[in-house]
């Protein structure tokens, strides 16, 4: 913000340090050791999510509103345009920061390890992953909004799998929303599928030596 960048010292210190010069200016502090931090989109408020040592429980401080949400064990955090927190590990919960609720999204059969959320330029949230260090198909994304109820949209252990699909643990979801599509990293391959996750292509990013250009479309 504003030519600086915001960093947790292990001391627990929150400081600004200025992109040009590099000067560091403390702006707050938490009781621990500083994980993540995040910004409200409402009010730009900030988020401080720590661990009181290094093995210990998450917990997340709201500066706008003054509470302090416990986290349980580290958790993959991500904050949607609409200040919801997601939290995600072997379960998946929304923290609606404006009321302070939490609410569990409960998928039949569970998600077998969640490594990240992405939010997509119609509002979908995913959720996506896989079991850590397996190949085995475990990769999946799961829409966890909008709905009262999370829907799969994609399993890699499926009985019918998907060409040019991923089968490991996907690690990051990129949309490309001028051409409707989305790219998916896992860790052996990189694919394109639309917003529904039903068509899916791999892509081969390099081939003889030269850059091959990113298809527009599916």
């Amino acid at each position: 913000e504003d030519g600086h960048v915001l960093a947790g010292i292990a001391n627990g210190a929150i400081v600004r340090v200025a992109a040009e010069g590099l000067a560091i200016e403390q702006v707050d502090e938490v009781p621990g050791i500083p994980r993540w931090i995040g910004r409200r989109a409402k009010d730009r408020g900030l988020l401080f999510a720590y661990q009181t040592d290094a093995l210990g429980a998450a917990r997340l401080r709201d500066v706008t509103s003054g509470r302090v949400h416990e986290l349980g064990a580290w958790p993959v955090l991500f904050l949607d345009g609409k200040d919801r927190l997601w939290i995600g590990g072997d379960r998946v919960q929304r923290l609606d920061l404006g009321s302070g609720e939490r609410a569990e999204i409960e998928l039949k059969g569970g998600l077998a390890g969640v490594l990240g959320f992405a939010e997509l330029s119609d509002g979908q949230v995913w959720a996506f992953g896989g079991k850590q260090g397996h190949s085995d198909g475990s990769a999946f994304i799961a829409r966890v909004h909008p709905g009262s109820k999370p829907l799969l949209l994609y399993e890699g252990a499926s009985k019918r799998p998907k060409a040019g699909a991923p089968g490991a643990p996907i690690t990051h979801v990129l949309e490309d929303s001028t051409a409707g599509q989305v790219m998916v990293v896992s860790r052996d391959s990189v694919s394109l599928t639309d917003v529904g996750a039903r068509e899916w292509k791999p892509l081969e990013t390099m081939a003889g030596g030269r850059q091959v250009p990113v298809p527009q479309a599916l």
